[in-house]
């Protein structure tokens, strides 16, 4: 792990380039950002992009049109790093990039104007997972508003992983065998934002016999397992004080994780009739061990009720000892300095030869359809949103460290969450969010009262669910 000299650093890097605003007067064009390590990005052997051309990017939470100036005005490394591309490529390449606004609602408006022939925008940020196969389906036509991406390979093929989560665009981005959507990669602690880790209240912790220190020994040691989890949580739990062991989380992240860390999701890939396809699989054997282990929870009382959302406040204020989430809802406690917290892996399944993380929320981009130069488009989105810096580079690994250095406590917790780059993978489940979430998180509260069981239920509802699927990705005919 690189130390404080390192830190320093890459603070001061950060400092110099974040120095001088954003402002509309003429400044001199930065230096393309081509990135540690590799060629040049902006060596091309053939331009598609052509002088006049203009490149709109559909952002929903825009009131008004932006240019990158006006977009970029927070003055972040990052933001600085994306300006002096996007400033680079209009002075370059003799072309225009604008954001575009919220037309009145999410997509109607630009997908009905790209499938009739008159696109408002080029691209679009999909906000999540959960819109890619609405987008795809768009008034129920396979591919009616969106453009395949793959199409252009002799263009641009997003397949490297340096800068692109190539695993993540395997799991989500292709309807129909075709590419539609790519996934850039993030930069500093971005990289690490989105993947799940176990919170823990240090005060709480170390009052029910449990220190920091021993369970930093604990989990290095590779025995961070379900049953030193349940351990803890029954020595911490108090709940006639109002503290509870643990809490559900959003999306029931609590038994989410189990099952994931078990080999278990909501939904993985099979083959059917040699079509790759997603499936429901909650009633599989590794989904339900996880779904018994967390009912056991819920028998003992170590579990906060009614804590379906909003956990990273409830952790917070102290009424739950520990916390299994994406590591984004630590994002405001550096705020509170009361609240002494430390990052474990997500405890180690019975059997399970290492820590597993989970990554079910992405941030894809897409193209419209019957756009005017799609090649160029391609080019375009493959030179802008590819970022500044390599994952693997000596820059963003700097970036990286330094970056959770200042939002986690202590050492260990930020190689915990720099470890896990090693065992997380990617999980479809939040796909289907906006369709299938009733069968899914939502029932944990009949289990829980004992009006069914995960098998009965889930293998009761495996049909609906996998006939929602197949319409949601336009294979209901397949």
């Amino acid at each position: 792990m690189k130390r404080i000299s390192l830190i320093l650093a890459v603070i001061f890097l950060a400092l110099s380039l974040c120095a001088c605003t954003p402002s509309n007067t003429e400044t001199p064009v930065p230096s393309p950002t081509g990135g540690s390590g590799t060629e040049d990005k902006f060596d091309l052997e053939t331009v598609y992009m052509k002088p006049g051309d203009t490149y709109r990017i559909y952002m929903y939470n825009l009131e008004n049109e932006e240019t990158p100036e006006e977009y970029y005005v927070r003055g972040l490394l990052r933001d600085q790093l994306d300006l002096a591309d996007a400033q680079y490529i209009q002075k370059t390449y003799g072309v225009t990039i604008k954001y575009t606004p919220w037309k009145g609602s999410w997509f109607t408006e630009y997908c009905g104007a790209a499938a009739s022939g008159e696109p408002l925008a080029e691209m679009l940020y999909t906000v999540g997972p959960h819109t890619l196969g609405q987008l795809y389906m768009w008034d129920g036509m396979a591919g009616s508003a969106m453009l395949p991406i793959s199409d252009y390979d002799y263009v641009y093929k997003f397949d490297d992983r340096e800068y692109w989560d190539v695993d993540a665009q395997n799991a989500v981005c292709y309807y129909g065998g075709k590419l539609y959507y790519v996934i850039p990669r993030l930069i500093g602690d971005n990289m690490v934002n989105l993947h799940q880790y176990t919170f823990y209240n240090k005060k709480y912790l170390s009052a029910a016999g449990y220190s920091p220190e021993s369970l930093v020994k604990t989990a290095k040691e590779g025995n961070w397992t379900w049953d030193y989890f349940r351990q803890v949580a029954m020595a911490v739990n108090d709940p006639d004080k109002q503290v509870y062991a643990l809490l559900t989380g959003q999306e029931n992240s609590l038994v989410y994780n189990l099952m994931f860390s078990n080999g278990g999701d909501y939904v993985k890939k099979e083959t059917v009739n040699g079509l790759e396809v997603d499936r429901f699989s909650a009633h599989q054997n590794e989904s339900l061990e996880a779904w018994s282990f967390y009912l056991d929870l819920e028998k003992n009382n170590l579990v906060m009720p009614k804590s379906m959302g909003g956990e990273d406040i409830w952790f917070r204020n102290g009424k739950a000892a520990m916390m299994l989430t994406h590591l984004n809802r630590s994002d405001t406690y550096s705020n509170y300095p009361e609240l002494e917290f430390g990052i474990l892996p997500i405890p180690k399944a019975p059997g399970a030869e290492s820590y597993v993380s989970g990554l079910n929320w992405f941030m894809p981009y897409g193209i419209f359809k019957n756009i005017k130069n799609p090649e160029g488009v391609v080019q375009f989105m493959s030179l802008y949103f590819r970022p500044a810096y390599a994952m693997s580079s000596e820059e963003n690994l700097m970036l990286l460290e330094s970056e959770l250095s200042v939002r986690l406590q202590d050492e260990d917790s930020v190689q915990f969450a720099i470890d896990a780059l090693d065992y997380t993978y990617p999980s479809n489940m939040l796909i289907y969010q906006n369709t299938c979430a009733e069968y899914m998180w939502y029932a944990s509260e009949s289990f829980v009262k004992g009006e069914t069981t995960p098998d009965v239920y889930f293998a009761s509802v495996a049909d609906a669910v996998n006939a929602k699927i197949d319409i949601y990705n336009g294979l209901a005919d397949y």
